[in-house]
Order: structure tokens, then C-alpha cells, then sequence
């Protein structure tokens, strides 16, 4: 009689692939899909501490929710920081699947699995969870193989992290749970470009030039001919970080007195200007010095080509501090502290390297890019912040991931939007993301009791004459 043989530690690859078949097709007929966000850690380079993390990728792939009855470990309870809940939610993912899918779509911290402190959004509950555990061998090694990861994961609490994945639901993590400050501002007066035009000979408009470029411009103006007897000219103009930068000339015309040719006029910018959601927000001019530049970048250091009739002389005698580095990269744009020519490594900050004509910035994230357009502008302050939403009607802006501090006053523009506007009053303690926030509240209430005028607002000492 034939046996039937059973292996205790192993088993041939049909017996696996029909449990792995098993398996996947259990995770397919009753699981659900989710979303797998990858963290992207940004570490200090001396003492590799992480600085910020960031999710900026996400891959849909099915898992199947084990505890179907609810969430496991009921731990709500209040703390000195207010109330903490912890719920537990596990899932399981078949491994035949993740390694064929979703582990060659994404760049993760430890590869070939999912890794603890990476994020799942379940559309079910339409919550995140944080992976705290990563089960590997649960069975141990059922006919030689494994199957499956168990993930353990809690609710995620949001931090400064940063959110770009694409995916409108989760990007919204970010502005529902980040510090929004709100910024009430006005209508800043804008520059209004200007320019002349030349004549020929032959009656016909032969150059153009800007003479004023202008401020708060987001789309190329028109540009209008009148007098110097002349009919048929047409001039275009150019646009770039808001200010009219060229003016080309479409059609010269015919009959234009060389001896007093035409004038031009420049559209006004627009009064209200659009900010763009998440860009960056910064204080003071905001002007390009000179034009774009190479660049190339490794182990999170940005090495900039410098131009050859500019940089020289202008990063050793400039009497600015901070500038506003963009990239193609949208990743490593921000401010970063000018060091003069003095090296430096200490990230956000960067320096001129007069021997080999280069600026060298130290970036805050580890990137290997480069690129062509490298542009420098210089600022007021180092005070940055991203845009989490814009009111165009009563000109309310809420910023969050904000680094400095704002003053009545200030000047306020985006990066991308060129939109320019002037600060009036803010509140740096009110968190206008949640209806909970009792900043303002807490604080009016402490100096209805404390007289912070008083030299000692806690007792009697030192608040009348000869008590010191």
C-alpha cells in the first residue's frame, strides 16, 4: 500500500506554492486594500539623529484585518498630556506578493519587508496606522517556507512630519493635525514694470528693453505701443519669480520716427495673487541675484556652479544672510544661512568656495539630483513656512511646518505663486486645526491672575518703594 508522506521540517516547492496560492487568495477574497506609506528618515550627519521624517511615496496592495471584532488593546486613558488612544489594528500581507509588487516599487529603510514606523491608511476607517511590529515567522517555517507578515500597528499621532504621496487623503493628515498659525494680511502695493523701445532706420522697432521689472506679476503682462507715428508693432514680455525680465519684440511695424519713437506701457501686476497650497511662504524682497546655475548633489551636500562674472565678486562683498535656494528638486528648496567663505558643514547652511568658483550648501536630506536651473534669492529673515490653506476673500492665510518667527509688518510671498502680501496681526499660541486648542484661552486666564507688570508678579517684594 502507498504511504502518504507528511514532512515535519520541510516540503517540496508545489506543497509551498499551494499554500502560498492558499494564502493569497484567502488576503484577496477577504481582505481590503490599503495604502502602504514608506518613512523617509532625514538624519543629522554628525551624530545621525533624525531630523524630520518625511512619506513622500505610497503603493496600494491588499492585506487582509485579522482582530475583525474591533480594535485590540483598549488602552484610552488620560495622561498629563490629555487623552491617549492606543488601539491596536493587525493585518496580514501574503509575502509572495510583496516581494513581487510593492517591495520593488518602493524605497525603504530596511529592505525585502514592511518596516516598523511605516504607515498604513485603511479606507475603511479612513484612519493611518503606525507599523509598531512586523511578525516574520508566525507559523515558524510551516513545510519549510513563510508566508506571510503580521503586521501590529496603532493609530499614527502626527508630528512636523511631511506628507507629499500624491494620495489626497493622506496628504490631508499633514493640515488636519500639524500647528496651523493664521495670518491676516493686506494688499502690499505692487511695482508696475516699465520699458522703451528703439527705432531703425527704416521706421521699423528694432530693440526693447525693461527698464523696471517689476513685482508680483504670475503671468506674462501685454504689453501696449502708442505714438512715434508708427503703426504694426507688437512686444511680448517675459516673466520669471515675478518681475518682467525681457521684452521681445513680435513685430517691428513700419512708419516709427527713429528721432522719437513710440512709448510702451507695462500691464499692472494683479492686485490679489493666488497662494498655492503647500508652497513656501518667506519674508522680505525675494530677489533673484543673477540667473540660473548647475548643480549636482551627494551624501546631502549641493555643490552650485557659480557664474562667472557674478559670484565672485558678489559672495565675497554681499552683506546678506539668508537666501532662498531653488531646485528642480523641490525637496532641498528652502533657506539656508549664507557662511560667507568660511566652510562649513552644519546642515542649512552654506558657503563659497572661491578657489574652486562653487557655492557648497548643506542640505537637511540625503539626495543625489542635479540640474540646470539653480537659483539664488536673497531675504529679510529666516523665517519659513508652507502653505496649509488661503482665503483670496477676506486674505486669511493658515501656514503649518513653520520655522522663525513673523512680525507685524513683514512681508510675506511665495515661492511659486510670486503672490505678495503684508502681515497685519497673527497669533503665534492659537492652533486653528483642531476646536480644541485653549492656548489663548489658558493664557488670557493666567494674566487676569498674574499682574505681569508687577517687578514680582508672585508676592509683595519688590513692588512698592524701599522694598528692595
Amino acid at each position: 500500500m502507498k504511504k502518504v508522506y507528511f514532512p515535519q521540517y520541510g516540503g517540496n516547492k508545489t506543497e509551498q506554492n499551494l499554500v502560498q496560492d492558499l494564502v493569497d487568495e484567502q488576503i484577496k477574497l477577504f481582505g481590503a486594500d490599503v495604502y502602504y506609506v514608506p518613512r523617509v528618515q532625514i538624519k543629522d550627519k554628525t551624530l545621525g539623529e533624525v531630523i524630520q521624517s518625511e512619506f513622500n511615496q505610497s503603493y496600494m496592495i491588499e492585506m487582509m484585518l485579522v482582530n475583525v471584532e474591533g480594535f485590540g488593546a483598549g488602552n484610552e486613558f488620560v495622561s498629563k498630556f490629555g487623552l491617549r488612544i492606543t488601539d491596536e489594528i493587525t493585518f496580514v500581507v501574503s509575502r509572495r506578493r510583496w516581494e513581487q509588487s510593492a517591495n520593488p516599487a518602493m524605497n525603504l529603510a530596511v529592505d525585502g519587508r514592511p518596516n516598523e514606523g511605516d504607515l498604513i491608511y485603511f479606507p475603511l476607517t479612513e484612519d493611518t496606522y503606525e507599523i509598531k511590529y512586523v511578525e516574520r515567522e508566525q507559523p515558524f517555517f510551516q513545510l519549510g517556507k513563510q508566508y506571510f507578515y503580521v503586521l501590529t500597528a496603532e493609530l499614527y499621532e502626527q508630528g512636523a512630519d511631511k506628507f507629499d504621496t500624491g494620495i489626497e487623503e493622506i496628504d490631508d493628515i499633514e493640515r488636519d493635525f500639524s500647528n496651523i498659525t493664521t495670518l491676516n494680511l493686506g494688499i502690499t502695493t505692487r511695482q508696475q514694470a516699465t520699458g522703451t523701445v528703439t527705432v531703425d532706420s527704416s521706421g521699423s522697432i528694432s530693440g526693447a528693453n525693461v527698464t523696471l521689472a517689476g513685482t508680483g506679476y504670475n503671468t506674462a503682462p501685454s504689453v501696449s505701443i502708442t505714438g512715434g507715428g508708427g503703426t504694426g508693432g507688437i512686444v511680448e514680455s517675459t516673466i520669471e519669480d515675478g518681475g518682467v525680465v525681457s521684452l521681445s519684440i513680435v513685430n517691428g511695424g513700419t512708419g516709427y520716427n527713429p528721432a522719437n519713437p513710440p512709448t510702451i506701457s507695462i500691464d499692472a501686476p494683479p492686485e490679489a495673487v493666488q497662494f498655492i497650497k503647500d508652497e513656501h511662504v518667506v519674508i522680505g524682497g525675494m530677489v533673484q541675484q543673477s540667473g540660473s546655475r548647475t548643480w549636482t548633489s551627494s551624501n546631502s551636500v549641493i555643490e552650485v556652479t557659480a557664474l562667472g562674472g557674478f559670484d565672485p565678486n558678489y559672495a565675497t562683498t554681499t552683506q546678506k544672510k539668508y537666501y532662498y535656494w531653488k531646485f528642480e528638486d523641490s525637496r532641498i528648496s528652502y533657506v539656508y544661512t549664507f557662511n560667507g567663505t568660511d566652510v562649513t558643514t552644519v546642515p542649512g547652511h552654506f558657503y563659497y568656495d572661491s578657489t574652486n568658483l562653487k557655492y557648497v550648501i548643506n542640505a537637511y536630506t540625503d539626495t543625489t539630483t542635479s540640474g540646470q536651473r539653480a537659483q539664488m534669492f536673497d531675504l529679510d529673515s529666516a523665517t519659513i513656512a508652507e502653505v496649509a490653506d488661503w482665503n483670496g476673500v477676506d486674505y486669511t492665510l493658515e501656514v503649518m511646518n513653520r520655522t522663525g518667527n513673523f512680525l507685524d509688518g513683514d512681508l510675506i510671498r511665495g515661492v511659486e505663486s510670486n503672490a505678495i502680501y503684508t502681515l497685519g496681526t497673527f497669533s503665534t499660541i492659537d492652533n486653528t486645526s483642531t476646536e480644541f486648542d485653549q492656548n489663548q484661552s489658558i493664557e488670557d486666564g493666567a494674566d487676569n491672575i498674574i499682574d505681569w507688570g508687577e517687578r514680582n508678579p508672585f508676592g509683595e517684594f519688590g513692588n512698592f518703594t524701599g522694598s528692595f
